[in-house]
């Protein structure tokens, strides 16, 4: 939650605001805004409260903008490296592997978003 209180941003839920590519979503948060779609799910499995999807969403999102990495596999994967840094356990790190990356790979796989699960419990 500290993570999420310094991001430097007014992130508001969306039920049908979405963002077309991730220019979109920057030029919104240079303006110190962002959008979050709750089409991505806050799947209560995962996350005890919907608010914490929300803000894990929000975080994600700002670490591609500071990155400046798309929405592509390697933009997933590089947002990914930023986030593990930020935590020293690995078990958290292989959660947000599943939660980032794998769920991205599975997106373009599919063409839709897959069931959410975490893979490495």
């Amino acid at each position: 939650m500290q993570e999420f209180r310094q991001t430097p941003l007014n992130p508001q839920f969306s039920d049908d605001l979405r963002y077309k590519n991730a220019a979109e979503m920057f030029a919104d948060i240079e303006q110190g805004h962002l959008w979050v779609s709750a089409e991505e799910g806050y799947d209560n499995s995962i996350y005890p409260n919907p608010f914490y999807g929300f803000a894990f969403l929000v975080m994600h999102d700002y670490d591609h903008y500071i990155t400046q990495s798309d929405w592509s596999l390697e933009g997933e994967i590089t947002a990914y490296k930023v986030a593990a840094s930020r935590v020293p356990s690995l078990e958290i790190q292989k959660i947000l592997y599943s939660q980032i990356v794998l769920r991205a790979a599975a997106y373009i796989k599919l063409g839709h978003a897959p069931e959410a699960k975490t893979v490495f419990p």
